[in-house]
């Protein structure tokens, strides 16, 4: 038989109590402890110890009750295969699982690697390197506007534009005749497209442009 003992508590200076363990989720009693069997640690005071050699492994509600029967004290004890001396708690020990080691290192898909994160590159982030890599940026007001299209050159491709939407949609009040007429205000400006020596074929000569 293997030598099992139980540690619980409950009020000091008891007597004559009755120590029962029952399997967690069960009503049968697996062992149970009376009378003198249950003795109060001297020093511990309020700590009883008592021997339940016939536990099988496993957890249990320890239940103590007083001599005459009332219910003292309930516990919960996780009791091994060897002889040792099982304390009683609120509640079971938490067993953690088993802890594997990972091979696959999960999210690093996008991480660097050591070939692409060599020491020189990772030089450039070097207190020293830093300073001179900042100096090096261009200061320039407005970098990249050396093809830009100056303001003038803007108004001027504007101006064709209003030109040829003074023919599209603007008034013609000489249809028909060798010199046909267009008016058209835009932005507060008065275009005028005259056609000179225009024929019944659509042929035409100069065409005069004004605005106002």
């Amino acid at each position: 038989m293997v030598a099992k003992t139980l540690e619980a508590q409950a009020s000091t200076g008891q007597t004559g109590l009755t120590v029962s363990a029952y399997p967690i989720g069960t009503d049968t009693v697996a062992t149970q402890v009376s009378a003198a069997a249950a003795t109060e640690a001297t020093n511990r005071l309020g700590w009883y110890t008592c021997t339940a050699d016939d536990l099988a492994a496993g957890d249990y509600q320890v239940k103590i009750l007083s001599s005459g029967g009332t219910l003292v004290a309930s516990w919960m004890a996780r009791i091994a295969a060897g002889a040792a001396t099982y304390q009683c708690h609120e509640s079971l020990p938490h067993t953690i699982p088993t802890v594997t080691t990972n091979t696959d290192m999960r999210g690093t898909d996008s991480a660097a690697l050591a070939s692409v994160a060599t020491e020189a590159r990772l030089a450039e982030l070097d207190a020293a390197n830093l300073p001179t890599d900042i100096a090096a940026i261009p200061t320039t007001a407005m970098r990249g506007t050396d093809s830009a299209a100056t303001a003038i050159e803007m108004a001027a491709a504007k101006e064709n534009i209003d030109y040829a939407l003074t023919v599209l949609v603007g008034a013609l009040s000489t249809a028909g005749t060798a010199g046909e007429v267009y008016t058209f205000t835009v932005d507060g400006v008065a275009y005028t497209v005259t056609y000179a020596g225009l024929d019944s074929s659509g042929n035409r000569g100069t065409t005069v442009l004004s605005k106002v």
